[in-house]
């Protein structure tokens, strides 16, 4: 955890003064956006996928359902690779598959996500 760290404690001080109703919003927006993308780059390389989403929170599957719980997931092996390859593509993924978006990602960082996390499902897809 990041208890007590300074620097983190700091960084989500300037977060949260920063999260107002409209940056709420359009987390989500980028979020719905992140989702469609996954989605497309998934099927470009035949897997299946699929996403439970709530505002700015992701958690992928890759699965053509989501589990009713993370914990009973069927795509481990794959959400393992995914979670290294994007680590190795420079996004941080959780190991189980959540995405978290902040208030300091717009449309062009996004983008950028999106390209390098389709680097990641290909990586991850030809295992």
């Amino acid at each position: 955890t990041f208890n007590a760290n300074p620097i983190t404690m700091q960084a989500g001080t300037i977060a949260v003064q920063h999260l107002t109703a409209e940056r709420i919003e359009a987390m989500a927006r980028l979020a719905a956006r992140l989702e469609r993308e996954l989605a497309a780059a998934a099927r470009k390389y035949r897997l299946p996928f699929s996403c439970n989403r709530q505002g700015s929170l992701l958690n992928i599957f890759f699965t053509d359902s989501a589990p009713q719980a993370t914990l009973l997931r069927a795509d481990q092996e794959l959400i393992s690779r995914f979670h290294i390859a994007a680590m190795n593509h420079g996004v941080f993924v959780a190991a189980r598959g959540m995405m978290a978006l902040s208030t300091v990602i717009d449309d062009a960082l996004l983008t950028e996500i999106v390209a390098r996390l389709d680097e990641a499902l290909r990586d991850g897809a030809s295992g």
